[in-house]
């Protein structure tokens, strides 16, 4: 009674376990030592379907050649003719020298094959994956700036930033003597900055001087008086009446 209270739980156990590893998905090496054992033993059919199932899961294995090699002769035996020169035509385009190895009823198929004329191209069966083009690295940022700053001969002209800028508009200066009391306009290139805003202001406010003809100064530099009109008439009239 012991033993068996012991192994009624040892089947439900197995009953649970069972399931989950028929389940399982067998490895790469396991399904290739499956389809071999079955194709040497002549159950072409079972081959097919570990080939299958082999090429569906690992489709970069190393060993596609072989596989491919392998699944043709059981599509052929297996009276698939469609499927088996579908699988002739991707080992002629990209396994040139293992599809010459091919017995010479599997090439033939090619040539029957409702699918082998170039106006009505049949679908590749087992072509290999695209292959993965690594994305190109970019260059680091602080070599493609040190490119340019280092002298030699690949180092390029510097650029004239000054060219690039507008000119600025020059104001004119107004130039201020004390000592004359005069003002000198005179239009000056000081950029745009100008005189200082002081001393324009004290420059606006000095009248500006009134020139005189050279004819009007006498000796010392003071106008000359001119004689009245009327005293000189007087002593004309008298001039004419004295006897």
């Amino acid at each position: 009674m012991r033993a068996l209270r012991m192994l009624v739980p040892a089947l439900f156990l197995a009953l649970l376990v069972s399931p989950s590893a028929s389940y399982a998905e067998p490895g790469e090496a396991t399904m290739l030592e499956q389809a071999r054992f079955n194709y040497e033993k002549g159950s072409y059919y079972i081959a097919a379907t570990w080939l299958e199932r082999t090429l569906t899961s690992y489709p970069r294995t190393p060993q596609r050649e072989e596989l491919l090699l392998m699944i043709a002769k059981c599509y052929a035996t297996t009276w698939r003719e469609d499927k088996a020169a579908q699988t002739v035509r991707t080992l002629q385009k990209y396994y040139p020298n293992a599809a010459a190895t091919l017995e010479p009823a599997l090439l033939k198929l090619v040539e029957s094959d409702p699918y082998g004329a170039a106006e009505t191209p049949g679908p590749e069966l087992w072509a290999p994956p695209p292959k993965v083009q690594k994305a190109p690295t970019p260059a680091p940022p602080q070599a493609a700036d040190a490119a340019p700053a280092q002298g030699g001969k690949g180092a390029a002209p510097p650029v004239a930033t000054a060219a690039a800028q507008p000119a600025q508009a020059t104001k004119p200066a107004v130039m201020y003597i004390p000592s004359g009391r005069a003002r000198i306009r005179e239009t000056v290139g000081l950029g745009p900055v100008g005189m200082d805003a002081a001393l324009q202001a004290r420059a606006a406010k000095v009248p500006a001087a009134v020139s005189l003809p050279p004819a009007s100064m006498s000796g010392a530099g003071r106008p000359a008086a001119a004689a009245p009109a009327d005293s000189t008439a007087a002593v004309k009239k008298d001039a004419a009446v004295s006897p």
